[in-house]
């Protein structure tokens, strides 16, 4: 059998080594971790989240890896930030998103604990025309420590 490198079977070997290989590290420390409720759907990097309940853990390493969990565990979703940024320590949770026509983006998560601001690409289609920016107080989600 020849291995080719642009095979299926070898992406797949790649992606399930590279999986294994973050998930079995012990360096890898949750570093943040919380939970909230959209109730919309919402696109946050190459996801699209349905409404609902959901739990998230912050991983810092060469870059800042967000796992997304549906509360109920049956779907996941993991986020890479573009960039990050601090912020006071006593500045609270907050889930920035904007809009573009009906669909919304998250474009930034702050973890006032942690004093950090994780920003998210959003396609660029979407900036171009973008609409309104949501904060907590637009009910479209909410943010909470478990």
């Amino acid at each position: 059998m020849r291995f080719s490198k642009n095979s299926p079977f070898s992406k797949l070997t790649f992606i399930a080594v590279s999986l294994l290989a973050l998930l079995a590290s012990p360096a890898l420390a949750e570093d943040g971790a919380g939970k909230f409720t959209l109730t919309r759907e919402v696109h946050w990097g190459p996801n699209v989240l349905p409404a609902g309940e959901y739990t998230y853990a912050l991983q810092h390493k060469a870059s800042e890896v967000l796992f997304l969990r549906t509360a109920s565990g049956d779907r996941s979703y993991i986020v890479l930030a573009r960039s990050t940024g601090a912020v006071a320590r006593d500045e609270g949770d907050s889930l920035l998103l904007q809009r573009s026509g009906d669909d919304w983006f998250v474009s930034s998560l702050t973890l006032g604990e942690m004093g950090e601001t994780l920003y998210f690409a959003i396609p660029a289609a979407a900036t171009a025309s973008t609409l309104r920016t949501s904060k907590a107080s637009d009910t479209l989600f909410s943010l909470a420590k478990p």
